[in-house]
Formats: C-alpha cells, structure tokens, sequence
C-alpha cells in the first residue's frame, strides 16, 4: 500500500483488516488504517476530512439500526490516519521544491537568453564570429557561468529550505543533483533557442516569460495536476519542469530514488537532448546567414 503512494499510483491507502464484516456484524470495532500522501498539504486535509464524513456516515447507519435493534452500541469502524512524508502538513515542505524548479526555470532561460541577445545588439557577436572560436565554443562560454551559478543557486535555496524551514532530503542528493543537472542543461539550451528567435533583449524577457509561464500552472508547482482538467493534464507532459519537480519530492519528502523516479529522469534526459540539438542547429544557421 505505501510502496504504490510512494510510486504515484495512490495518493490514499485504505487497509481493511481480516474479516472485517464479520467482526462488525458482531458488533465488534474494526480499527481502519488509512494512508495518505501528505506531500501536498491541502490534499491530505481534504482527503482525510473526507474519510472522516465518509466514514461518520457510515458508522451512523449502523449504529441506528444496533440502537432500535437494542443491541450494544459501539462504534463500528474507527480510523487510524496516517499521513505519510509530511506529517505536520508544512506547506513549505510542498512549496521549496517548487520554488527550486521555478527558480531554475527563470534564472537559466533569462540570463543566457538576455547575454546572448545583449551580444548581438551590441555589435560584439560580430567580433566573436570573426574570431577563431566556432559557434558551439562560443556558445558553451556563455552557457557555462550560468551553468554554476544556478547550481549554486538552487544549493542555496535547497540549503535555506533544509535549515530553515526544516524541509528534510531523505533520499540520495546525488540522484538530486543529476536531476537538476539535466534540467539545467536543458533551460540553457532553452535560453540559447529563445535568443536566436528575439533581435532585442525587450523580446528575448518576453519569450522567456512564455516559456516560464507554464512552469508556474502546469507543473505541479501550486496547483496538483491531478486536479487539472484533462486537457492540462496532458499538456503537463510537456512542461519540464514538472518532471523536476516531481524528483525533488520524491527525493526530499519520500526518500525514493532511481527505482520509482526512473521515468521522470529519463524525460529530463529527452528534454535537455533535444533542446540542445534544437538549439545548436538553430545557432549554427543563424551564423552561416
């Protein structure tokens, strides 16, 4: 039960022990346990208000008819909840991991894309193409500051929401930083693409704005995409910051790895792939022209 909460398959576990129906019809009580995914702190509030009625409901319906039958009364079910990954429903432990893929997704795109542009408006990516650098060793000069310093970024911000917030990494931190690697990667070549499509650095913040904009609704990031009608659900797929987000959970709060996040990892190795590739190409035809 826990392992499928634990793979994404069930955000709510229901353990009903043996012979349940029986022992109530016994007018024993049957202890219920009840497993619910805490990462998100709204949703097990819901959740378990829900159980909550769901289950007074019945219990009242049972009870009436023991009390006109003149039998014992006893509460027929009693609930056992447990909310897993984020008992004291934090929700700064739902939101840090957001903000490290928001915080990512803005800072990479915007930098390399505004360098890039703020280059050719300037007049020195003419001086830079007469050099004897080749378009991807140009490219990679002004990719790699950003490179670190957004891994620093994200550190730090990972750091303040252990810390400070208390937000615990309970799975491997090296399977966390391969994740945010290929993220990061690819917002760069993201940053790169945009630039080769903005001529001013006015239009280079507004595309990446469009690229961003997604992140904020579609990711998972404030609102569950399991709550999304369906056709955002499947434009979800497309957003890659909601694979990122979803290590970072699962790393932080379920301490799963490589096993159950397989899946999310590699997308995050198809995103940063074929953004580069579509951004070198694009590069590479805007020098030849």
């Amino acid at each position: 039960m826990v392992a499928a909460i634990d793979r994404g398959q069930a955000r709510v576990g229901l353990v009903v022990p043996p012979e349940a129906l029986k022992r109530v019809r016994r007018g024993e009580s049957v202890a219920l346990q009840i497993y619910v995914d805490g990462t998100d702190p709204n949703f097990a509030f819901q959740a378990q208000a829900a159980l909550r009625k769901a289950l007074q409901e019945v219990n009242a319906r049972i009870l009436v008819s023991r009390a006109l039958a003149g039998e014992t009364v006893l509460p027929p079910l009693s609930p056992e909840l447990h909310t897993l990954y984020n008992p004291e429903n934090r929700t700064a432990w739902f939101m840090i991991p957001g903000i490290i893929g928001l915080v990512l997704t803005m800072f990479t795109v915007l930098l390399t894309a505004l360098s890039i542009v703020r280059e050719a408006e300037s007049r020195m990516m003419e001086s830079l193409l007469a050099s004897p650098l080749r378009p991807h060793e140009m490219v990679l000069g002004k990719v790699l500051p950003y490179l670190f310093i957004a891994f620093g970024v994200a550190l730090l911000v990972l750091a303040l929401g252990h810390w400070v917030f208390g937000v615990p990494v309970r799975g491997s931190l090296g399977f966390l930083l391969l994740a945010m690697f290929l993220f990061v990667l690819g917002s760069l070549a993201a940053g790169v693409f945009i630039s080769t499509l903005a001529r001013t650095q006015v239009q280079a913040v507004f595309g990446t704005y469009a690229y961003a904009f997604p992140t904020i609704f579609l990711s998972g990031f404030v609102f569950p995409v399991e709550g999304m009608p369906r056709f955002f659900q499947l434009l979800s797929y497309l957003v890659p910051a909601r694979y990122l987000i979803e290590v970072l959970r699962g790393v932080m709060l379920k301490g799963v790895g490589f096993a159950v996040l397989w899946p999310h990892l590699l997308a995050l190795a198809l995103f940063s792939g074929l953004v580069l590739f579509l951004a070198s190409a694009r590069f590479q035809r805007q020098v030849a022209v």
